[in-house]
């Protein structure tokens, strides 16, 4: 696997990596991440995968990104209230 792009972002670290049968989207934010596997045969290029970077795709992540943080900090809490007992 390669990196074949860092895409700017106001909010997110997005890279692009490539495989031999894959682009893999990641998108970082804090301590979290998400990946997307998106097969070559669906996109020709490392264009074609920018390209369909919609708003709405980024929007959602970013939905994700927040479900995510909620279930994070419900599992550090928890942690920390063991520890405590």
């Amino acid at each position: 696997m390669r990196i074949v792009e860092q895409i700017p972002h106001s909010a997110f670290n997005i890279t692009l990596f490539a495989t031999e049968k894959d682009f893999i989207l990641k998108l970082e934010a804090g301590p979290m991440e998400q990946s997307y596997k998106l097969s070559k045969e669906l996109f020709e290029s490392a264009a074609a995968v920018k390209k369909h970077l919609s708003s709405q795709f980024i929007e959602k992540a970013h939905d994700l990104f927040n479900e995510m943080y909620l279930n994070r900090e419900a599992m550090v809490t928890a942690i920390k209230k063991d520890k405590t007992n």
